[in-house]
């Protein structure tokens, strides 16, 4: 199988280089590796363009992470596509592992599973994922909209998938990978889980921002709440949104919480709480999960169904 990575990037020079390096020690190397510049003012394309092939070095004017992706996108000759942050870690057989699902599910998105790489006591250490725990019998689309995810740097799109999925939105500015990811779930896309493969997922230090820029401004909290209407609207188009009444109530609680001095986005966050009150089915459908989850029987299945 060959696969392309597409690296977007912006003034990456600090971490770009560990990350192409990671990309090119595979197990399984890339069939090409697109990084894609957004506009970098700094060392970031000599870096890239210095490095041998497969790499190869793109250009996007639209100042916006989806629009770099969607350039690499259209470029990639690959059978699947990974969308790989500029700061992000592949452990060694990474691409070996999603190869290995996407072999067996053709039209299916694979996953391996993510640790957090940060700062502590002044050097970079590998840490737990932190996200939402899933359910126990959660799918993967109300475990995602309930804070459950996989960033980009464990996630391997096969052609059909990534097509499915409607592709990029580069008018998206926060969440871009969670939106992307959630319309292909509503679409029926199964997300498959791998036996083996770790990525790692670098969180910046304090002051430093990554592409997407700031989660919990005003401009953020609205682009967030953007992909969950967004959402919302999907399933309400496919009769399936009271299937979905907790997670997405869940969904705009969150961003109401984080909303803090900003009353207009804590109203229209409120609003969509409102929309979404569960029915008793529902909660008693979360009440069982919960009480099995509290058990001990959640676990990460192999295979997550979109819906």
């Amino acid at each position: 199988m060959n696969i392309s990575i597409v690296m977007p990037v912006l003034n990456g020079e600090t971490y770009i280089a560990e990350a192409i390096d990671s990309a090119l020690a595979q197990t399984h190397p890339p069939f090409e590796l697109l990084v894609v510049d957004n506009g970098s003012t700094d060392d970031t394309v000599a870096i890239a363009s210095a490095c041998p092939a497969p790499v190869r070095v793109l250009h996007e004017t639209i100042p916006s992470a989806s629009a770099a992706r969607l350039k690499g996108a259209a470029e990639a000759k690959g059978d699947a596509i990974m969308f790989l942050d500029a700061d992000d870690i592949l452990g060694e057989n990474v691409l070996e592992e999603l190869a290995k699902v996407l072999a067996d599910y053709p039209e299916a998105i694979a996953a391996c599973e993510w640790k957090r790489y940060e700062i502590h006591d002044g050097e970079w250490q590998v840490r737990p994922a932190t996200c939402t725990p899933r359910k126990a019998g959660q799918s993967a689309l109300a475990a995602w909209l309930s804070g459950w995810y996989h960033p980009p740097c464990c996630v391997l799109w096969s052609r059909p998938a990534y097509e499915k999925s409607g592709g990029w939105d580069p008018a998206c500015r926060q969440n871009d990978d969670g939106d992307i990811m959630m319309r292909a779930l509503v679409a029926g896309v199964p997300l498959i889980r791998t036996t083996g493969g770790t990525s790692y997922y670098r969180r910046l230090p304090e002051g430093k921002l990554s592409l997407s820029g700031e989660r919990f401004s005003e401009q953020g909290l609205s682009a967030r709440l953007d992909v969950i209407e967004r959402i919302e609207g999907l399933l309400e188009n496919q009769g399936r949104k009271s299937r979905f009444g907790v997670p997405l109530r869940r969904a705009y609680a969150m961003i109401a919480h984080d909303a803090k001095g900003f009353p207009k986005m804590i109203a229209r966050a409120q609003k969509g709480m409102r929309r979404n009150e569960p029915g008793p089915v529902e909660l008693a459908r979360d009440f069982i999960m919960r009480a099995k989850t509290k058990a001990g029987l959640a676990h990460d299945r192999y295979e997550f169904q979109g819906g």
